[in-house]
C-alpha cells in the first residue's frame, strides 16, 4: 500500500496544476441508470409526476453513450431541482442515496450475492477525531465471509477498523429491553431501559439512577421531585451532521437557538429552530436534533468566547452539568461566532444487552410465559407473541424461548416486594410454576 500511495503522488506531480474555475467531471459527481432512479424514488414515496419531471431534466448521455441520470448535469442539478418539489419529505442527499442503494442491490443480485451487505464509510471519512459504526444482522446458522475492496485505505496507521461478532439485533428491541448508550464524542456512557418510541422513531431510554453521568444540575433536577427520572434518546440508525461555519458566517445566521432538557444528561441541548438556511441543514440536521456538546468543548472559537456571566470554559460534560446556566449563556453567545464547527445528531448509538425488564400489571406471568427448571436454572420454555388485547411485555422487550430468568434481580427488586411476599427464591427455583400466578 505505501508503494501504491507513492505512485499516486508521482502521477499527481506530473499532472497539470489545478486552475481556478476547474470542476470535477459530471461522471465523478454521481450518475445512476434511469430505471434505478425511477424505481428508487417511486419506492421512496415521491410522486410519479415529480419523478418524471426530474428525469426529464437530468437524463443525459454519458461518455459511453448510455442514458443516465446525472446528479450534476449540463442543464440542471439534482440538488437544486429536488428542493423545488412539493412531495419531498427528505433532503436531496438522502433522496439521491435511495437511487445509489437501488444500483447496489441490482449489482449484488446480478453477481448472485443476494445475501451480501455492502458497508462503506464516507469517501473520504472526516480527517478529525471521528468514529463510525455499522451493525449487520446475520442468520445464526450462516457463516460470514468479509471481503475488502483493493481501494480501501486509511489516512494513517493510527486509524483502526474493528469487527465484533455476536450481540443482539436491534430489530429485537422493545419496551423493557436493557441497553448500553454511548456518547457520539468522548467517554460518557450509560445503561438504561427502553421506555418506548418517541418522535422521529427514536427510542426513549430511562437511564439507571446510579449512573455517574447524572450529576450537577441533572442530579439536582432528578432529586427535586419524587418520580423524576433521567432519560436520553437513542437511534436505531444514528445520523450525524457536521456543520462548518467559516469566517464571516455566523452560527446564528442559521441556528435560532437551543433548548435545554434538564432530564437528559447525555444530550441536553436540542436545536430549537432555524433562522435561515445554512451548513447544518445542508448536512441533514433538522429541528429537534441534538448538539454534540463534548465535540463543541474542543472548539477554539467556543473556548475563547467572552462576555458577562460566561464563567470559565468547561472541558467535560460533567463540568457543563455543574454550570448549566453559564453554559446556556455561552451557547447564546456562540450565535455570534464564526470559524467554528458544530456537530449534530438525530440520537445516540445504543447496543442491546442480554437482559430485559418485563412488567406485568393486571396480567399474570403465566398468561405469557412457560417456565422450567434444570440444574437450578429457571428458563423460558414457551412464550406468547401477543396480539389483540394481550400485552406480552417479555416478548415485546426481546425475550425468546431459552432465556434464563434472573432470580436474584427479580426477588430483590423493590417493586416486587408485595407480589412476592409469600414466595421465596428457593421455592420458585424448585417449582417455577408458582411464579406463573404472579
Amino acid at each position: 500500500r505505501p508503494r501504491r500511495s507513492s505512485q499516486r503522488l508521482m502521477r499527481r506531480r506530473t499532472s497539470p496544476a489545478l486552475r481556478t474555475g476547474w470542476s470535477e467531471p459530471r461522471e465523478e459527481r454521481g450518475q445512476v441508470p434511469v430505471d434505478a432512479f425511477i424505481t428508487a424514488l417511486n419506492a421512496g414515496g415521491v410522486a410519479s409526476a415529480d419523478v418524471n419531471k426530474l428525469a426529464d431534466l437530468l437524463v443525459e448521455s454519458n461518455a459511453k453513450g448510455e442514458k443516465v441520470v446525472f446528479r450534476f448535469g449540463k442543464k440542471a442539478n439534482f440538488d437544486d431541482e429536488w428542493d423545488k418539489l412539493s412531495s419531498s419529505t427528505v433532503n436531496a442527499e438522502s433522496a439521491w442515496m435511495l437511487a445509489v442503494e437501488e444500483v447496489k442491490q441490482k449489482l449484488l443480485s446480478q453477481h448472485g450475492l443476494t445475501q451480501a451487505t455492502v458497508i462503506e464509510t464516507e469517501h473520504p471519512y472526516p480527517a478529525r477525531n471521528h468514529s463510525w459504526a455499522k451493525t449487520v444482522a446475520v442468520d445464526e446458522d450462516k457463516k460470514v465471509e468479509i471481503y475488502f475492496s483493493d481501494q480501501c485505505c486509511t489516512y494513517d496507521n493510527r486509524t483502526k477498523l474493528e469487527i465484533f461478532a455476536g450481540g443482539l439485533s436491534k430489530s429485537l428491541a422493545g419496551v423493557g429491553a436493557r441497553v448500553h448508550v454511548k456518547a457520539l464524542t468522548g467517554i460518557d456512557q450509560v445503561h438504561g431501559t427502553l421506555l418506548g418510541k418517541a418522535a422521529g422513531g427514536l427510542w426513549k431510554v430511562c437511564i439507571d439512577s446510579d449512573e455517574a453521568e447524572i450529576c450537577g444540575g441533572f442530579r439536582a433536577w432528578k432529586d427535586e421531585k419524587a418520580g423524576n427520572f433521567c432519560t436520553t434518546f437513542a437511534a436505531e440508525e444514528q445520523k450525524v451532521a457536521t456543520a462548518r461555519y467559516d469566517s464571516g458566517v455566523k452560527v446564528g445566521s442559521e441556528i435560532a437557538g437551543f433548548t435545554l432538557d434538564r432530564g437528559n444528561p447525555m444530550t441536553p441541548f436540542v436545536v430549537k429552530g432555524f433562522a435561515g438556511k445554512g451548513p447544518a441543514q445542508l448536512e441533514g440536521a433538522m429541528v429537534g436534533w441534538f448538539l454534540d456538546v463534548t465535540a463543541l468543548l474542543r472548539e477554539e472559537a467556543f473556548i475563547n468566547l467572552e462576555g458577562e456571566g460566561l464563567g470559565d470554559p468547561p472541558s467535560t460534560l460533567a463540568e457543563v452539568a455543574e454550570h448549566l446556566e453559564e453554559f446556556e449563556k455561552r451557547l447564546e453567545k456562540l450565535k455570534d461566532a464564526t470559524d467554528v464547527t458544530l456537530v449534530f445528531m438525530n440520537g445516540l448509538e445504543f447496543h442491546l444487552l442480554a437482559q430485559v425488564v418485563a412488567s406485568y400489571g393486571k396480567d399474570k406471568v403465566g398468561d405469557e410465559l412457560g417456565l422450567e427448571e434444570e440444574g437450578g436454572v429457571v428458563t423460558v420454555s414457551s412464550i406468547e407473541k401477543g396480539g389483540g388485547s394481550k400485552a406480552c411485555p417479555a416478548w415485546q422487550a426481546g425475550v425468546r424461548k431459552g432465556w434464563q430468568l434472573n432470580m436474584m434481580d427479580t426477588f430483590t427488586k423493590d417493586s416486587n416486594n408485595e407480589a412476592l411476599k409469600d414466595l421465596t427464591q428457593e421455592d420458585a427455583v424448585k417449582d417455577p410454576s408458582k411464579l406463573l400466578e404472579k
